[in-house]
């Protein structure tokens, strides 16, 4: 049987199988599912090890190596760079918020946010899980703080990006509008149920991946 995608997911994969460009070796039906970092060996050994702790309940093992990924991410030109910025925040917020640190892992989901984005989580958008449990607590004005936030990267191309998009790929420009509109759409709908009281699935699964 022929799967038809929708329009908007099918431009997803157009536009990230040339945007990537340093990321020709990852999978794309992992990326599809949100994956995680994909760095150096070193890098991926750390993430790989803050992930199994946070999802092991060892929050003292989670912090300790998201912060490791944080501190060695000092390379601003790499594709991956908000990835880690992400990433190491979640982690990070996760981990307070299994603590019962609660205003602090709202700081972190903030600093997860500012992330300048990256080849993945311009197209596919971060994994909310940080997000979606501060929401599930009733920390309703963060969240919509957060979304706003993701929103520059996810909904919205910088001219000259577009530019040098439609000089590698002609329409491709085309396709980034559109897709940014339906994200702008997508957030704009979460936040006006937010608003209502209600508590929008914002992450596609219970796992960080």
């Amino acid at each position: 049987m022929k799967i038809k995608m929708p329009k908007p997911f099918i431009g997803i994969i157009l536009i990230s199988s040339f945007v990537c460009g340093g990321c020709s070796t990852m999978n794309q039906n992992r990326a599809i599912q949100q994956a995680p970092v994909v760095t150096q060996q070193k890098s991926k050994n750390t993430w790989q090890q803050a992930k199994d702790a946070i999802q092991a309940n060892d929050t003292k093992g989670a912090t300790k190596y998201a912060s490791q990924m944080l501190r060695e991410n000092t390379n601003r030109k790499a594709w991956y760079y908000g990835n880690v910025v992400h990433e190491g925040n979640q982690i990070l917020g996760l981990a307070a918020l299994q603590e019962g640190r609660v205003a602090d892992a709202k700081k972190y989901l903030i600093a997860a946010g500012k992330t300048p984005g990256s080849p993945q989580i311009d197209s596919f958008g971060p994994n909310m899980m940080l997000a979606q449990q501060l929401l599930d607590k009733g920390e309703k004005e963060t969240v919509i703080q957060y979304l706003d936030l993701v929103a520059k990267f996810w909904a919205y191309t910088p001219p000259e990006k577009l530019k040098k998009y439609e000089k590698r790929k002609p329409g491709s420009s085309a396709l980034f509008k559109l897709l940014n509109n339906e994200h702008r759409k997508q957030i704009d709908d979460w936040k006006k149920q937010i608003r209502a009281g209600k508590k929008p699935k914002l992450n596609d699964s219970d796992s960080l991946f």
